[in-house]
């Protein structure tokens, strides 16, 4: 959001994002619009960033009834494994609340792996 003051929140002092954080915030937003595009979907809700800004989600409508779009950023020697496909895998689980994985997709920018996960709640 335009003007906002970003804080992260972990084991440390809370401190004042950097503004390179904030650029990576705004790529990361980019990037989740590109995902919407590929999906052809809307973002109709605030995004939320995940843990140290590796992930971005929000809310999307589009043909179907509203579903949740993921986009996780990685150095692509760490884009692999449970972290990476830990969404997907979760299909696999059976009798308990959890998103579901619908589709995926991959591409390179900027020297990162994206990973975009389209999702029903």
């Amino acid at each position: 959001m335009p003007g906002a003051t970003i804080y992260e929140i972990d084991d440390m002092p809370v401190l004042e994002m950097e503004v390179s954080d904030e650029r990576f915030a705004e790529w990361m937003r980019a990037n989740l619009a590109t995902a919407a595009r590929h999906f052809d979907v809307t973002v109709d809700g605030d995004p939320v960033f995940g843990w140290r800004l590796r992930s971005i989600g929000a809310r999307v409508s589009g043909a179907e009834a509203w579903r949740w779009l993921r986009v996780v950023s990685d150095y692509p020697q760490w884009a692999s494994g449970d972290g990476w496909t830990g969404n997907a895998d979760a299909n696999a689980l059976t009798g308990i609340a959890k998103p579901h994985l619908l589709d995926a997709c991959e591409w390179d920018d900027n020297g990162r792996r994206q990973r975009a996960q389209r999702q029903r709640a």
